[in-house]
């Protein structure tokens, strides 16, 4: 696991740890709604300056509280702070198992199923005008026939419409294929729902909003995936059995100015039997 984070000034201060009802983390909790723990701050090396810019609060190394703010963001418009889980994607060595994440590959495929969940809770966002911000989580599934990755995106909250939709991503220039929390053609929801937010954001009216989130996809829904991200990049295999899957990040996102302050925790990804 990794914190990824793009267009915000490293996040090179670590502070605390900072325990619950301390000044310094109630000051910290007032962003994410996490109530202690250590910082990854880009501004420091006090707290006050920490909580006014962007930084991760760390309770353990599945307790998150993210704050994302654009005042200091650089000069592209898409801003993000990813909790990252990465899969191992190079083959074996001779006569070693084969430890990649391909669930879709084998006698078994049509057997298993893909499952990720998390708990997660909204305390703050505002956007400026002209402005989104969103929270979603994703999957990037790797071609191997192709060499190259697209994006599987479940959408959990933003000001943009959510819905089903096919896109390219403007700063990759990668496929994306997006759904949410929902029912949907792509998947199984088992959790919370996707909620949109009134544009612009007002805190107040979603502070606390949140739950436990699961979506489920069998080798079927992955097959639908494939069909729709093929519209787009029709060089990509239509074949599931040549996809590993190389991570699974929640991504928090700005584009344009604006705010997110959340806490996400316990995030699982489970091969399941059907």
């Amino acid at each position: 696991m990794c914190i990824g984070f793009i267009n915000v000034p490293p996040l090179q201060f670590k502070l605390g740890p900072f325990s619950a009802g301390s000044p310094e983390a109630s000051l910290l909790q007032d962003r994410t709604g996490l109530a202690s723990g250590t910082v990854l701050a880009s501004k420091g090396p006090s707290a006050q300056e920490a909580a006014v810019d962007s930084f991760v609060l760390l309770a353990d190394n599945r307790t998150f509280g993210i704050h994302l703010d654009t005042r200091s963001r650089g000069p592209a418009l898409q801003s993000s702070i990813d909790p990252i889980f990465e899969f191992n994607v190079f083959p074996p060595a001779a006569g070693a198992p084969d430890t990649r994440l391909m669930p879709f590959t084998g006698a078994d495929a049509g057997n298993v199923e893909m499952a990720f969940s998390f708990d997660h809770r909204v305390k703050r966002v505002n956007a400026a005008a002209n402005s989104l911000a969103y929270g979603q989580a994703v999957f990037t599934p790797f071609d191997l026939k192709a060499q190259r990755h697209f994006y599987f995106v479940v959408d959990l909250f933003g000001t943009q419409p959510l819905v089903d939709n096919v896109l390219i991503d403007s700063a990759t220039g990668q496929a994306i294929v997006e759904t949410g929390f929902r029912a949907s053609s792509y998947g199984r929801n088992f959790g919370a729902t996707t909620f949109q937010a009134p544009s612009p954001f007002v805190s107040p009216s979603i502070e606390g909003t949140g739950g436990h989130y699961e979506f489920r996809f069998n080798v079927d829904e992955f097959r639908r995936i494939l069909t729709a991200v093929r519209t787009i990049d029709p060089g990509l295999s239509a074949d599931p059995a040549d996809y590993l899957f190389d991570d699974f990040h929640f991504n928090t996102e700005v584009l344009g100015d604006g705010e997110i302050g959340e806490t996400i925790a316990n995030i699982e990804i489970r091969l399941l039997r059907r």
